[in-house]
């Protein structure tokens, strides 16, 4: 049963899909074409057969004339899973037949063992082709503590602070990016990004937010 952080991280892109192609392209360094909006498509990649396969969040980029350019499949994993090399190059294959346009995974990791585990090229063919996820994790999640860059994309923003909490810089940018959100939805970030804080981040974070409203 998927935890708090799982299902966070999957929200952030249910938040703001366009986070899924900044991340694929900015932080992880992987093309992405040229796209006039982003938005969410289908998750369940079941086909024939009776088991269910579902991906956390899939978005959908288009061109100015609604045109399907790609399609990022967007995984949070938050330890190794000895099933997922079968199974994602299969959300993959899937989404791609569905939408009939190019598609990337993207797998984020909470940690750097996660991370060097879902690195690791899946061979697709016997000595033929090899599929290679897209990862971000600890040790390439950008630092942002630029106070406008956080607030353009504020879920980026949440992963920074969680990565990297340690640099107050972070952690006013995120506190000021926050803000503009919904209260519901700020709230829930907060403490996400205060259970992945060390002791002395945790009581830089809860200085921020004593001058606010906030209530833990």
């Amino acid at each position: 049963m998927p935890g708090f952080d799982h299902e966070l991280q999957v929200r952030l892109f249910h938040n703001r899909p366009e986070l899924a192609p900044a991340m694929l392209r900015d932080t992880i360094g992987f093309p992405v074409p040229d796209y006039a909006h982003a938005e969410l498509g289908c998750t369940d990649h079941t086909k024939l057969k009776p088991v269910p396969f579902k991906s956390d969040d899939v978005v959908v980029l288009y061109d100015r004339k609604g045109a399907k350019v790609m399609a990022i499949i967007a995984e949070v994993q938050q330890k190794k899973d000895h099933d997922k090399p079968y199974t994602w190059p299969l959300y993959v294959a899937t989404v791609r037949e569905i939408l009939r346009c190019p598609v990337r995974l993207m797998v984020v990791c909470p940690d750097s063992g996660t991370e060097e585990w879902a690195r690791t090229p899946i061979e697709f063919e016997a000595g033929g082709a090899v599929f290679t996820p897209a990862v971000l994790g600890p040790t390439n999640t950008p630092v942002i503590d630029d106070i406008d860059q956080a607030r353009r994309l504020p879920e980026l923003s949440v992963l920074s602070a969680a990565a990297h909490g340690d640099n107050p810089a972070v952690l006013k940018a995120t506190e000021s990016a926050l803000d503009a959100l919904p209260e519901h939805t700020r709230l829930i970030y907060y403490d996400y990004i205060e259970s992945k804080l060390s002791a002395a981040a945790r009581q830089k974070w809860e200085e921020l937010m004593a001058t606010g409203t906030y209530e833990w």
